[in-house]
């Protein structure tokens, strides 16, 4: 007796914000392991944070391109949260300039709290965001916190910890990391 067995191939969907959702957490919300999630140039404001709990691509439509960087803008809509929460373990964060989030209290990560995750930050400008202490906590990592993957490539710059925290920049962050 003999067994096949088939297997169903399986594509990536590239999910363009605004042509296909009209935010990155809608698009984020709506892609699964695999997929790219591709933001247009422009300036998108957000509530913090915005969730990543797939293995996906987040990226610009040209990442390499500084230009394209640039203009390609994650800010706060001025509530406290980092600009981006993992919860995952292996995704890719590309060509995106974030920019101007605030953590309070006792957690960490201004713009990226990689929550012990092993992603990819590439091409990425992390600047003007920051961590405040309340109730005499310590809070780390203005730019980026707890991320245990690759760190390359990025201009990671004017980042804070105020008041006793540590690591305006970066904040255990383990792996690979050239900057």
């Amino acid at each position: 007796m003999t067994a096949l067995a088939f297997t169903q191939a399986t594509f990536a969907t590239v999910i363009r914000v605004p042509n296909d959702y009209p935010s990155i957490q809608m698009a984020i919300n709506a892609a699964v392991d695999g997929d790219e999630v591709v933001v247009s140039p422009g300036t998108w404001t957000n509530t913090p944070p915005i969730s990543i709990a797939q293995n996906i691509i987040l990226r610009s439509v040209d990442p390499t391109n500084q230009s394209v960087v640039a203009a390609t803008i994650l800010t706060s809509d001025g509530n406290v949260g980092p600009g981006i929460m993992l919860y995952t373990t292996n995704c890719v964060i590309s060509g995106l300039t974030i920019t101007g989030f605030t953590q309070s209290g006792t957690d960490n990560g201004g713009a990226i709290d990689g929550n012990g995750s092993t992603a990819t930050i590439q091409y990425c400008r992390i600047v003007g965001n920051s961590v405040e202490r309340t109730a005499g906590t310590a809070a780390s990592g203005g730019g980026v916190a707890f991320l245990n993957g690759v760190i390359r490539n990025n201009l990671i710059s004017s980042n804070l910890a105020y008041e006793g925290g540590g690591g305006a920049g970066l904040y255990l962050c383990t792996g690979v990391i050239t900057i």
